[in-house]
Protein backbone atom coordinates (compact mmCIF):
# COMPACT_ATOMS: atom_id res chain seq x y z
CA UNK A 1 0.00 0.00 0.00
CA UNK A 2 2.77 2.45 0.87
CA UNK A 3 4.41 1.74 -2.50
CA UNK A 4 1.17 2.68 -4.26
CA UNK A 5 0.63 5.84 -2.26
CA UNK A 6 4.13 7.17 -1.64
CA UNK A 7 5.88 6.70 -4.96
CA UNK A 8 6.59 9.88 -6.95
CA UNK A 9 4.31 8.98 -9.89
CA UNK A 10 0.65 8.15 -9.23
CA UNK A 11 0.84 5.40 -11.86
CA UNK A 12 3.00 4.57 -14.85
CA UNK A 13 2.07 4.79 -18.54
CA UNK A 14 1.07 1.11 -18.69
CA UNK A 15 -1.31 1.47 -15.76
CA UNK A 16 -2.61 4.77 -17.09
CA UNK A 17 -3.39 3.25 -20.49
CA UNK A 18 -5.17 0.31 -18.88
CA UNK A 19 -7.28 2.50 -16.63
CA UNK A 20 -8.17 4.87 -19.46
CA UNK A 21 -9.19 1.93 -21.66
CA UNK A 22 -11.38 0.62 -18.87
CA UNK A 23 -13.05 4.01 -18.43
CA UNK A 24 -13.59 4.26 -22.20
CA UNK A 25 -15.13 0.78 -22.22
CA UNK A 26 -17.52 1.76 -19.44
CA UNK A 27 -18.44 5.03 -21.17
CA UNK A 28 -19.63 3.17 -24.28
CA UNK A 29 -22.55 1.60 -22.46
CA UNK A 30 -25.37 3.57 -20.93
CA UNK A 31 -25.65 1.31 -17.87
CA UNK A 32 -21.97 1.77 -16.97
CA UNK A 33 -21.35 5.32 -18.20
CA UNK A 34 -21.42 6.54 -14.59
CA UNK A 35 -18.16 4.67 -13.94
CA UNK A 36 -15.68 7.47 -14.55
CA UNK A 37 -12.01 7.79 -13.66
CA UNK A 38 -13.04 9.65 -10.51
CA UNK A 39 -15.40 6.85 -9.48
CA UNK A 40 -12.68 4.24 -10.06
CA UNK A 41 -10.19 6.31 -8.07
CA UNK A 42 -12.59 6.71 -5.14
CA UNK A 43 -13.40 3.00 -5.23
CA UNK A 44 -9.70 2.15 -5.24
CA UNK A 45 -9.15 4.40 -2.22
CA UNK A 46 -11.91 2.59 -0.33
CA UNK A 47 -10.70 -0.88 -1.39
CA UNK A 48 -7.09 -0.10 -0.49
CA UNK A 49 -7.96 0.56 3.15
CA UNK A 50 -10.41 -2.31 3.77
CA UNK A 51 -7.54 -4.65 4.79
CA UNK A 52 -6.03 -1.85 6.89
CA UNK A 53 -9.21 -1.58 8.95
CA UNK A 54 -9.38 -5.34 9.39
CA UNK A 55 -5.74 -5.56 10.45
CA UNK A 56 -6.04 -2.67 12.90
CA UNK A 57 -9.13 -4.29 14.46
CA UNK A 58 -7.29 -7.60 14.85
CA UNK A 59 -4.41 -5.76 16.51
CA UNK A 60 -6.55 -3.64 18.83
CA UNK A 61 -9.43 -6.01 19.63
CA UNK A 62 -13.18 -5.57 19.27
CA UNK A 63 -13.62 -3.31 22.26
CA UNK A 64 -11.08 -0.86 20.86
CA UNK A 65 -12.58 -0.57 17.37
CA UNK A 66 -12.64 3.26 17.56
CA UNK A 67 -8.86 3.11 18.02
CA UNK A 68 -8.60 0.96 14.88
CA UNK A 69 -10.68 3.52 12.97
CA UNK A 70 -8.58 6.40 14.30
CA UNK A 71 -5.38 4.57 13.29
CA UNK A 72 -6.72 4.17 9.74
CA UNK A 73 -7.71 7.84 9.53
CA UNK A 74 -4.32 8.94 10.87
CA UNK A 75 -2.47 6.64 8.47
CA UNK A 76 -4.45 8.06 5.56
CA UNK A 77 -3.90 11.65 6.70
CA UNK A 78 -0.19 10.93 7.09
CA UNK A 79 0.01 9.54 3.56
CA UNK A 80 -1.78 12.58 2.17
CA UNK A 81 0.52 14.87 4.15
CA UNK A 82 3.61 13.19 2.71
CA UNK A 83 2.13 13.31 -0.79
CA UNK A 84 1.31 16.99 -0.51
CA UNK A 85 4.55 18.02 1.19
CA UNK A 86 7.27 15.84 -0.32
CA UNK A 87 5.96 14.44 -3.61
CA UNK A 88 5.38 17.25 -6.11
CA UNK A 89 3.98 14.84 -8.74
CA UNK A 90 1.24 13.68 -6.33
CA UNK A 91 -1.83 15.57 -5.20
CA UNK A 92 -3.01 15.49 -1.60
CA UNK A 93 -6.79 15.40 -1.33
CA UNK A 94 -9.07 15.46 1.70
CA UNK A 95 -11.54 13.33 -0.28
CA UNK A 96 -8.89 10.58 -0.33
CA UNK A 97 -8.75 10.67 3.47
CA UNK A 98 -12.55 10.36 3.59
CA UNK A 99 -12.59 7.43 1.13
CA UNK A 100 -9.71 5.70 2.91
CA UNK A 101 -11.53 6.15 6.23
CA UNK A 102 -14.66 4.59 4.76
CA UNK A 103 -12.52 1.66 3.60
CA UNK A 104 -11.04 1.36 7.09
CA UNK A 105 -14.52 1.28 8.62
CA UNK A 106 -15.71 -1.35 6.12
CA UNK A 107 -12.68 -3.50 6.99
CA UNK A 108 -13.42 -3.13 10.70
CA UNK A 109 -17.04 -4.19 10.20
CA UNK A 110 -16.12 -7.20 8.04
CA UNK A 111 -13.51 -8.48 10.48
CA UNK A 112 -15.72 -7.75 13.49
CA UNK A 113 -18.52 -9.84 12.00
CA UNK A 114 -16.15 -12.60 10.91
CA UNK A 115 -14.48 -12.88 14.32
CA UNK A 116 -17.41 -12.07 16.61
CA UNK A 117 -17.87 -15.68 17.75
CA UNK A 118 -14.16 -16.13 18.39
CA UNK A 119 -14.00 -12.94 20.43
CA UNK A 120 -17.06 -13.99 22.43
CA UNK A 121 -15.62 -17.45 23.15
CA UNK A 122 -12.34 -15.84 24.19
CA UNK A 123 -14.14 -13.62 26.73
CA UNK A 124 -16.07 -16.62 28.11
CA UNK A 125 -12.86 -18.65 28.50
CA UNK A 126 -11.17 -15.72 30.25
CA UNK A 127 -14.12 -15.34 32.62
CA UNK A 128 -14.14 -19.08 33.40
CA UNK A 129 -10.37 -19.07 33.98
CA UNK A 130 -10.74 -16.15 36.40
CA UNK A 131 -13.54 -17.95 38.26
CA UNK A 132 -11.46 -21.14 38.46
CA UNK A 133 -8.47 -19.21 39.80
CA UNK A 134 -10.67 -17.51 42.41
CA UNK A 135 -12.08 -20.92 43.47
CA UNK A 136 -8.55 -22.36 43.80
CA UNK A 137 -7.46 -19.40 45.91
CA UNK A 138 -10.54 -19.82 48.13
CA UNK A 139 -9.83 -23.55 48.59
CA UNK A 140 -6.20 -22.79 49.44
CA UNK A 141 -7.28 -20.13 51.92
CA UNK A 142 -9.79 -22.45 53.60
CA UNK A 143 -7.31 -25.33 53.77
CA UNK A 144 -4.78 -23.08 55.52
CA UNK A 145 -7.32 -22.39 58.29
CA UNK A 146 -7.74 -26.07 59.05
Amino acid sequence: MLWLTLTPAPFDSTTSTGILRLVQLFSRHESTAWITFSVLERGANVALFVPVGGLFLLLSGHRWWPLALLAGVLLSAGIEFVQGTYLPTRVADVADVVMNSIGTLIGIVIVAIATWGVERRHRIIQRQAAQLQAAREEIARLSQRS
